[in-house]
């Protein structure tokens, strides 16, 4: 089975790092000194290296997975109607997506015509704005998906490689931000659980508050870096599509 090194470091990073703060906060509330531990000696401190570096591969392909599911699979604010909207009337959409859109309309129709019918010039109403709940818009996403690479079949080589370039690479950077968001999340967790349990000893540690700070700081901006690329990325596919459409 090949394993490509790339999935080792977006999979490795987030769970390295939340075994770094586990660590760096659990020495310094507890006062322990590594130089004075077993940890010394190289064998056992060489052992325990390899071993976190192998647990926190595992521990940040869960993360990944806790990512993803969260964010694309079970999240229902993607808006694909919207970036459709952008690209206009040459997308090709699926026949439910067409018949739910005409049904849609048809009762926003009826909607509107009873509330008309029952205000008056002397008792006028406010229209109450209606919260639509959105739908779980997974077909749609992967209509756009097909259309999306079978655009790129019909390109020449030399188009395709690049835009699949860009492309691969914007999205990874998307997973691997999104990971490292929900990895510093967890240790945020954790480190709050960590100040209630140690109340007596936390608030004297400076370097503990140090990590604390530097853990909301690789959050949030994992989380403005997150939204920057996913912008970036649909306002390229947009661009893309609406040119080779």
């Amino acid at each position: 089975m090949k394993f490509e090194t790339k999935y080792l470091i977006r999979w490795g990073i987030p769970g390295w790092l939340l075994i770094f703060w586990l660590f760096y906060e659990v020495l310094f509330l507890k006062k322990i000194n590594p130089l004075e531990t077993s940890l010394v000696n190289w064998k056992t401190g060489l052992t325990l290296l390899v071993s976190l570096a192998v647990i926190g591969v595992f521990v940040g392909y869960i993360l990944h997975q806790v990512y993803f599911g969260i964010a694309w699979v079970l999240n229902r604010n993607k808006d694909i109607n919207a970036m459709v909207d952008k690209i206009g009337a040459k997308f090709p959409k699926h026949d439910e997506w067409i018949k739910k859109e005409e049904n849609a309309s048809e009762k926003d129709r009826g909607l509107n015509e009873t509330e008309e019918s029952t205000e008056t010039e002397e008792q006028p109403k406010k229209r109450k704005k209606k919260k639509v709940k959105k739908k779980n818009q997974n077909e749609n996403y992967y209509q756009l998906e097909y259309v999306w690479h079978s655009v790129l079949l019909n390109l020449d080589s030399e188009k395709r490689a690049y835009i699949q370039g860009r492309y691969r690479y914007m999205l990874g950077t998307i997973h691997s931000l999104g990971s490292l968001f929900i990895s510093s999340v967890v240790s945020l967790i954790v480190t709050i659980v960590i100040i209630f349990t140690h109340l007596s000893t936390a608030p004297d540690s400076f370097y503990f508050w140090i990590g604390v700070v530097l853990q909301l700081s690789i959050m949030f901006s994992a989380m403005v870096n997150y939204k920057y690329f996913s912008d970036n990325l649909t306002a390229f596919q947009v661009k893309f599509l609406k040119t080779y459409l």
